[in-house]
């Protein structure tokens, strides 16, 4: 079993890459920074970067699974354009060029974000990129489109995510590749305070009321090895949320039973 895994240096991407290499798994590393875990072999790639993205996909001729979890944090921790192509460009180019070398039984699995759960509220803009053909043309999507101007960068690159996922599990079926992303909430990793920093007062308040402590990263990563093993094989076409019951806790908080 070969695995390609992207943001495999630090953070859930190391911890998943630890976790599958002892159950045997081979694993591709890409990432800009060189790997903090053992891998099998290791590309330096830049996912902002479409060049590349192609060079890195031409030295892979095979893979049982894609695995993205290479990402960034918002709230001014990058430019816009930069946060955005990490998290949904690049790594959508990666999986286009990837996919043809999937066999059937194959799997793509992405780390989105509890952020991405409301990008059916904007569909169409999202129709609109998912139809855009190039990085070039995503990013003007992303200076352009009036639904998204309001919003911070970090949940548009996930909403992304989210809706990429759900049509490319359906343009896959015929070939038998699963495409599934994670969503997780907020995570203990190194980039735990980028994200609080971008949070509200209030947000940081009421995640501690209903969550507690921040979730860690193995907490995310056996429900992906789940999602990628035999026992998850017929979950397909869902964005998986491993948020300790944040979103619900605060969408249905003034329900009562």
């Amino acid at each position: 079993m070969r695995y390609v895994v992207t943001g495999a240096s630090t953070g859930m991407g190391a911890q998943f890459v630890s976790e599958v290499r002892r159950n045997g798994v081979e694993v591709v590393a890409l990432d800009v920074a060189d790997p903090s875990v053992e891998v099998d072999e290791f590309i330096r790639i830049d996912l902002a970067d479409p060049a590349q993205i192609e060079a890195a996909a031409s030295g892979i001729p095979s893979l049982d699974a894609l695995v993205n979890c290479a990402g960034i944090p918002g709230g001014g921790s990058a430019p816009d354009e930069t946060v955005f192509a990490v998290n949904y460009l690049g790594m959508r180019a990666l999986t286009d060029v990837l996919v043809p070398k999937i066999p059937a039984g194959g799997a793509v699995l992405s780390i989105g974000s509890m952020a991405g759960h409301r990008w059916k509220d904007r569909a169409d803009a999202y129709r609109r990129l998912l139809a855009a053909g190039s990085f070039e043309a995503g990013l003007d999507w992303l200076r352009t489109t009036s639904e998204i101007q309001d919003r911070p960068v970090y949940g548009i690159s996930k909403e992304a995510v989210w809706a990429y996922t759900s049509v490319l599990a359906t343009k896959l079926l015929p070939r038998g590749i699963r495409v599934n992303s994670v969503g997780p909430g907020l995570v203990d990793t190194r980039l735990r305070a980028a994200f609080e920093g971008a949070m509200s007062d209030a947000t940081r308040e009421r995640m501690n009321d209903i969550v507690g402590e921040p979730i860690v990263p193995s907490e995310i990563t056996s429900v992906m090895r789940f999602v990628l093993s035999d026992a998850g094989s017929r979950i397909n076409a869902q964005n998986i949320v491993v948020d300790g019951g944040y979103l619900a806790g605060v969408e249905f908080a003034e329900w009562t039973l």
